[in-house]
């Protein structure tokens, strides 16, 4: 087998909370804000249907093709032509989502923390790490991310409590000031962060304990959506109506955190919260990179394409995406889009036709019987 760890499902719920919500929580209440008003703590609700979804048809395929990523039953599904053709798409689309996850890195470290540190500095720092880590194995991304994931999750508690002395209640009315399809709509551009949920199809060979899968996943993927809500509550019930003018509304409430004369002004710890969850997002995406392209090329081992595959990652996210307003542009016009049909519509198909060429084939046997 092409990776010779195994980590359980518990370990892969775990990992794929902060893949999914590390750059949400700065960006995701401000672009939420701009369509949903004041709704936009209902949108990741309705946004995770589409992560519950997902993980249906990842599971469901994997139970059709055991211990196969989809970079290998789309070729069984679609032929060899075509599903080396849509291994290639997924490949690109991994590489997009690296690239795109880096650059939101930098930008913010770059722009509100490291003001003298260049771009490609933090940027390179911050993929050699997660290259090393990939480069460990599989089981080393998961028990970082189970040492990281507490400390992380606490933290965000603890800042949240800390905020809520601040409140106005009188924000969150008249309530879906915008109406219930602003919300809806909303949920639908921002619904990307879920999408990262069929990441499952590439990490279920590798799993211990394929039975509990979709408990864990779904523990995730309400966690996650649980975390947006109450962020998304605590900007609006602080900012109001004013959420949608900020570019990182929850660094910006941070600041409001005080107790007494020794604690306020807690951006360091909000920053350590993004290296922290960043990097765990990053390695898996780039585990999985590692491992769809070594698939695809036919390697027997993912080591040899590690370390190739970072610069196209670098050099992606830094001149792919010239500058932030053009990643804030591609963000919310493109990507959405682009995501959907990638990791929710195509394997919605191969489902479709696996199930099909399924029925048509015992039926074929069937018939030979006769």
């Amino acid at each position: 087998m092409i990776e010779k760890g195994k980590i359980s499902s518990m370990q892969m719920g775990m990992m794929l909370y902060p893949t999914t919500i590390a750059t949400a929580i700065f960006s995701f209440p401000s672009d939420i804000a701009k369509i949903a008003k004041n709704g936009l703590w209902l949108s990741p609700i309705i946004a995770s249907l589409i992560g519950f979804l997902v993980v249906f048809i990842a599971i469901r395929l994997h139970n059709l093709f055991p211990k196969q990523t989809v970079m290998q039953y789309s070729e069984k599904i679609l032929g060899k032509f075509f599903g080396k053709a849509l291994g290639v798409l997924f490949v690109f689309t991994l590489f997009v989502a690296n690239g795109t996850s880096l650059r939101q890195f930098t930008e913010l470290s770059t722009g509100i923390f490291l003001l003298r540190t260049p771009m490609i500095v933090t940027a390179g720092g911050l993929l050699l790490v997660c290259g090393f880590a990939v480069r460990a194995g599989l089981e080393v991304v998961a028990r970082s991310t189970q040492i990281l994931l507490p400390i992380y999750v606490l933290s965000l508690v603890m800042i949240i409590i800390l905020i809520i002395p601040e409140y106005n209640l009188e924000n969150l009315f008249p309530i879906l000031e915008n109406g219930f399809f602003s919300t809806v709509k909303a949920a639908v551009v921002k619904q990307t962060m879920f999408t990262l949920f069929f990441l499952t199809a590439f990490l279920l060979p590798f799993v211990s304990d394929t039975e509990n899968v979709m408990k864990w996943n779904c523990i995730s993927i309400c966690l996650v959506t649980g975390t947006l809500v109450f962020i998304n509550l605590t900007v609006l019930l602080l900012f109001g109506e004013n959420v949608s003018y900020f570019t990182y509304p929850f660094l910006s409430a941070s600041r409001y955190v005080r107790i007494g004369d020794f604690l306020e002004q807690l951006e360091s710890i909000v920053f350590a919260l993004w290296v922290a969850g960043t990097f765990v997002k990053i390695a898996v995406q780039y585990y999985v990179t590692a491992l769809a392209t070594a698939q695809l090329l036919g390697l027997s081992s993912v080591k040899p394409v590690i370390f190739p595959i970072g610069p196209i990652i670098f050099i992606f996210s830094i001149w792919g995406i010239p500058n932030f307003t053009f990643l804030t542009d591609y963000m919310g016009n493109a990507i959405p889009y682009f995501s959907f049909s990638m990791l929710v519509v195509i394997p919605l198909m191969l489902l479709v036709i696996a199930i099909v060429r399924k029925k048509i084939s015992s039926k074929k046997a069937d018939a030979m019987k006769i």
